[in-house]
């Protein structure tokens, strides 16, 4: 079952936007906008490491959509679970909290960085995920089963019909991706 590659992929793109966040801080470091130097440099290299993982996290998506043994999901309840992205702004923001000349210190960084994605990886807590939401539609519902067992379902359609059962690809012990709606 392919549930850390997703799991990891999701926990990478829903922390991606603190990069974005040092990006701009790297960018508007006080010097020059358009002169060269090593910040522009970091900034590049953050909005690179941004757009690779959410490629590779929408590409992953792509391919577990069609290669992963599928089922119906019978849904009893169904709850939109990506709009609690209040609690995530603050760790994108954290980054602004270091105002004036961007001076990193990077054994630190790693370390927050570390705990963050021990955290979210462990706790499941990647359902706000504004860079797969945003350009590729991706939606995240809390959805129960018959059983009355509670998944997360991932879906590139809007879903508020629970009465037909969903062709769904399980990703992760409870995680599903709704293969009829991965289309382009």
């Amino acid at each position: 079952m392919p549930s850390r590659l997703i799991r990891l992929m999701f926990t990478a793109t829903s922390l991606a936007p603190v990069l974005i966040t040092y990006a701009a801080l790297f960018v508007f470091d006080g010097g020059p906008l358009l002169e060269m130097n090593v910040n522009k440099l970091l900034a590049a290299a953050c909005l690179l490491v941004v757009a690779t993982c959410v490629y590779l996290c929408h590409r992953t998506l792509r391919f577990y959509s069609t290669k992963v043994g599928s089922g119906p999901l019978k849904i009893t309840s169904l709850r939109v679970a990506d709009r609690s992205t209040i609690t995530f702004v603050v760790v994108y923001v954290l980054p602004l909290l270091t105002v004036g000349n961007v001076r990193i210190q990077w054994e630190v960084l790693v370390i927050v960085f570390g705990l963050l994605i021990m955290l979210i990886y462990h706790s499941d807590a990647y359902l706000v995920n504004p860079l797969l939401a945003i350009p590729f539609k991706y939606h995240f519902y809390e959805v129960t089963n018959e059983e009355q067992v509670t998944y997360i379902l991932v879906s590139r359609r809007e879903i508020v019909n629970t009465r037909e059962p969903i062709e769904g690809r399980q990703v992760s012990g409870f995680m599903f991706l709704d293969a009829e709606g991965q289309g382009d």
